[in-house]
């Protein structure tokens, strides 16, 4: 018999090493608690199962996560993590079990909606999860030898095939990026790092991740997953075009975390990130590539994929897949504005 309760702090132990002895990881309890017990937008919380000896037969995770709405004031979703089962309990209805108390959960506190990444969609779907799009990705690439092996590393088991297609793939994105020289930008477009100002930007077409002060301090400053955290400032005769937060990995990998569009001009734009992305392959010369998700479900996103690829980003379509269940039809995820914030704490 499997019974079902919400964590306690004292199994907060347990858990984590629960988590690490599935996934093979070591994330510390620094980890844990910056992840669920510190977020401004409110106190993550477990579900965990145990069997009729007391062990973890598995745990679900929820991350309380605000949205900002056209009108401007705030919805609460939940969005789902640690989502775990133990080999020896799987077929067992555990997965169900867990989400059936995790959804009853998400209701008591007002939520309007979970939602999470997965590769495991046919499970999700069958608890009642839409899947209304997958993400892609663009990168840029400065050093294609060093890329091809990072990326030929992410998938021991390829053949020469598919080695061959990542060769292919790192060095025309290294063509494209040259083909954009953005050295004449830098008498126009000048990047500092630093925000020197946070604007709440209100967009009548979509909902996005409230990144007020508080979260972004907690979601990037404080990160204990992250290496080396840089906000930069794109402006043009002092006027702000863009902001964005980059970290930047020490095999060399760096990802474009979060950004605010302030220009609208598509020009002006690609510049502007032309010129972001020649500042910060000049400032840390050992960066081998540039990566970033992307989405092309509503005008928001696709403009900022587009202007990707004006200033010389490669994209690809290949990504995993975003689960989505409704609890207050308040939200329509197809208006939702996503950055890699949306995703769990390490990037």
């Amino acid at each position: 018999m499997i019974k079902y309760s919400i964590a306690k702090d004292n199994e907060i132990a347990e858990i984590n090493d629960f988590f690490n002895g599935i996934y093979a990881s070591n994330r510390s309890t620094e980890q844990f608690l910056w992840q669920f017990r510190e977020s401004p937008h409110g106190m993550g919380f477990h579900i965990i199962a145990r069997d009729h000896q007391g062990k973890i037969a598995g745990i679900q995770a929820g991350m309380p996560t605000r949205f900002r709405t056209p009108k401007g004031d705030t919805a609460l979703t939940i969005k789902s993590e640690d989502t775990l089962v133990s080999p020896s309990h799987r077929g067992m209805g555990v997965f169900s079990g867990l989400y059936e108390h995790f959804v009853n959960e998400c209701r008591k506190k007002g939520a309007s909606a979970i939602w999470g990444y997965t590769k495991a969609e046919n499970a999700f779907r069958k608890i009642g999860f839409d899947i209304p799009f997958y993400h892609k990705q663009a990168l840029t690439v400065t050093k294609p030898d060093a890329a091809y092996q990072y990326f030929s590393s992410l998938d021991q088991s390829a053949k020469f095939k598919k080695r061959l297609a990542i060769r292919g793939m790192v060095n025309y994105a290294q063509i494209r990026r040259k083909l954009k020289d953005s050295r004449s930008l830098t008498k126009v477009y000048t990047v500092q790092e630093g925000w020197m100002e946070a604007r709440h930007i209100i967009d009548e077409a979509v909902f996005s991740i409230d990144d007020d002060p508080a979260y972004i301090h907690w979601r990037l400053n404080d990160n204990p997953n992250w290496s080396d955290v840089r906000f930069l400032e794109v402006r043009k005769e002092g006027f702000l075009l863009l902001q964005a937060c980059t970290n930047i990995h020490e095999n060399g990998v760096a990802f474009l975390a979060h950004y605010r569009w302030y220009a609208t001009d598509p020009d002006t734009m690609a510049a502007a990130m032309m010129a972001l992305t020649s500042h910060i392959f000049k400032v840390r010369p050992d960066i081998i590539a540039l990566r970033e998700w992307t989405f092309d479900f509503n005008d928001t996103l696709q403009i900022h994929k587009e202007t990707l690829s004006c200033a010389g980003w490669l994209g690809l379509d290949r990504g995993i897949a975003f689960v989505w269940m409704d609890l207050t039809n308040e939200i329509d995820p197809f208006r939702l504005n996503l950055t890699r914030l949306s995703t769990e704490g390490v990037l």
